[in-house]
C-alpha cells in the first residue's frame, strides 16, 4: 500500500512542490544575503528605451550584443500533467536569453537604428534523471527591425520613448514526425511610452499566411490574439510587469506577471506567474499555470 501511494500522481505532485518550495526558500535566504552585501551598489536609473539602448555607442565606437527583452533563469512548477504521454515532470528549469545588434546606426535619421534580436526561451527538466534531464520545449525568436528612439508629448504627461517595426519569426525547431513543429511569422509593430515610474508597451503584429499543408498551428491565433500589451511600475528597488495577450470573440489569452528586486544594476531577484494559454508554441493551445523563482541579469522592461 506504502509502496502505491509513493508512486501515485498525488505523491509525484506533492515531492515536486516540496522540491519547489525547498529551491524557493533557499533562493530567498541568499537574496537577503546578497542584497545586504550589495546595498551600496545599486543606482536606481530612469527607465530607458530599448532604442535608445542600441544607439548608445561605447567609448571605442565598439559593435556589441545588448540586451533586448528581460534575461532571466528560474526553477519553475506548473499544473501541466506531462505524464500522459511523455513522461515529463512539473517542476523545470525556465530561462530567456534575449540579445540585439545594432547593424546600421543612423540609417533614416539621428535617432533611427537598423538591427536585428535573438530571443531563446527553454523549458529544461533538469530533474528528471529517468529521461536523461531534457529540453521538453524551446523556442527561438529571431527578428529584424528598424527603430526610432522618440521623445513625443502625449496627453496626461505621458511621453512615447520606442517606434519599431520589423518582421519576428518564431519556432520551436523540430520536425513534424510526432505533430510537434511549431512556427509562425508575422510583421509587426511595436512601441513603448513612460510616465514617471511607468511604462506601457503596445506590440500589435499581422501573421504572414501560410498554406494549409505547411501550417503547423493554423488556429494560433485563437490563443494568442494580434497584439500583446504590457504595464510596468518600478519603485527604488522594485519593479512589477503584468504582460498579456487576449482573443475576445474566441475569448481566450494569456497573462504573465513578474516581479523583481533589484541586487545590483544588473542582477536582480526574479520572480514570474503565467496563466492561460500561449505560454510556449509547443503548448499554445493548453491552458498553464506555472509559478518560478530566480535571478534576471538586466533591467530591460
Amino acid at each position: 500500500t506504502r509502496r502505491g501511494c509513493r508512486n501515485s500522481p498525488l505523491a509525484t505532485t506533492g515531492d515536486n512542490t516540496m522540491k519547489f518550495i525547498t529551491v524557493s526558500i533557499s533562493a530567498l535566504f541568499l537574496t537577503a544575503l546578497y542584497a545586504n552585501a550589495a546595498e551600496q551598489e545599486y543606482n536606481l536609473r530612469p527607465y530607458q528605451g530599448r532604442i535608445t539602448n542600441l544607439l548608445n555607442r561605447a567609448p571605442d565606437n565598439f559593435i556589441g550584443l545588448m540586451a533586448y527583452e528581460q534575461n532571466y533563469l528560474m526553477e519553475t512548477i506548473s499544473n501541466r500533467n506531462y505524464n500522459d504521454t511523455t513522461d515529463m515532470k512539473r517542476d523545470e528549469v525556465k530561462f530567456q536569453i534575449s540579445v540585439a545588434l545594432p547593424i546600421w546606426r543612423e540609417i533614416l535619421g539621428k535617432n533611427s537604428v537598423l538591427a536585428g534580436s535573438y530571443t531563446q526561451r527553454s523549458w529544461f527538466q533538469i530533474t528528471n534523471f529517468k529521461q536523461s534531464s531534457p529540453f521538453r520545449e524551446t523556442n527561438y525568436n529571431p527578428r529584424l527591425f528598424l527603430g526610432w528612439a522618440t521623445q513625443y508629448s502625449l496627453p496626461f504627461g505621458w511621453t512615447v520613448q520606442d517606434l519599431e517595426t520589423g518582421y519576428d519569426h518564431e519556432s520551436n525547431g523540430r520536425d513534424n514526425s510526432n505533430n510537434k513543429s511549431r512556427s509562425w511569422n508575422r510583421l509587426y509593430a511595436r512601441t513603448s511610452a513612460i510616465k514617471g515610474n511607468w511604462i506601457v508597451e503596445f506590440k500589435p503584429w499581422w501573421r504572414i499566411p501560410e498554406s494549409k499543408k505547411d501550417d503547423d498551428n493554423p488556429d494560433i491565433k485563437k490563443y494568442r490574439g494580434y497584439f500583446d500589451l504590457s504595464v510596468g511600475y518600478r519603485e527604488n528597488r522594485h519593479q512589477v510587469k503584468v504582460k498579456g495577450h487576449y482573443h475576445p470573440r474566441h475569448n481566450k489569452g494569456g497573462v504573465e506577471v513578474s516581479y523583481s528586486y533589484a541586487l545590483t544594476n544588473h542582477i536582480s531577484f526574479y520572480t514570474q506567474y503565467y496563466g492561460g494559454y500561449g505560454e510556449s508554441l509547443l503548448d499554445y493551445n493548453r491552458n498553464t499555470h506555472r509559478i518560478g523563482l530566480g535571478i534576471s541579469l538586466n533591467n530591460v522592461f
